[in-house]
């Protein structure tokens, strides 16, 4: 039996849906970040504040959110904050995992070259790190992605990821954000 004329069946596979947007919401997000107070979460320095409310943003999300053809849905509810990182600041390894959230996701209203990557992580577990397969297969621990100016991600909630250090003095900043709650339309 010769497996190299074998097919290769994908099991558990993670979704992570990119889209190229035009937004221009990066006078809203000043504001928001001029008269929004920082919180401490997954940043590590830089700015991050909760409850970020725009219109167009949200309109933006339910515009381009994935979905199943014969299940479309609208976005009943709608929770994102702000991040800016700046020089040597980023984001430690976290989930956004609730039993109420759909699909969380981010959008990058301004990234400099060299800002920092966002990392996605297996979510199989330790048992796949330094696993004999993985290195045969050359299957990764962990894969990233570089945001570029209008560039949006929807990816499941319970999706390890993190994001690497700004390595430049221009800011990054991106909006984060989860799906709580939808209302599926007749079709």
């Amino acid at each position: 039996m010769n497996l190299r004329k074998m097919p290769k069946l994908n099991f558990f596979p993670t979704p992570i849906w990119p889209i190229k947007i035009d937004l221009d919401i990066k006078e809203d997000l000043q504001k928001f970040v001029e008269k929004t107070p920082s919180v401490s979460k997954s940043n590590i320095g830089g700015y991050q504040a909760p409850d970020f409310k725009n219109e167009k943003f949200f309109n933006a999300v339910q515009a381009n959110v994935p979905t199943i053809k014969d299940k479309p849905f609208k976005i009943v509810s709608l929770y994102s904050w702000v991040n800016v990182n700046r020089k040597d600041d980023y984001n430690d390894r976290h989930t956004h995992n609730s039993t109420d959230t759909l699909l969380s996701g981010c959008y990058y209203s301004s990234v400099p070259p060299n800002g920092g990557k966002i990392k996605f992580y297996d979510p199989r577990g330790p048992l796949m790190l330094g696993n004999t397969f993985n290195n045969y297969f050359n299957i990764p621990e962990y894969i990233h992605i570089t945001p570029i100016n209008g560039l949006m991600l929807f990816f499941p909630p319970w999706l390890d990821h993190s994001v690497e250090p700004n390595q430049s003095y221009v800011e990054r900043i991106a909006v984060s954000f989860n799906i709580l709650k939808i209302k599926y339309e007749k079709t």
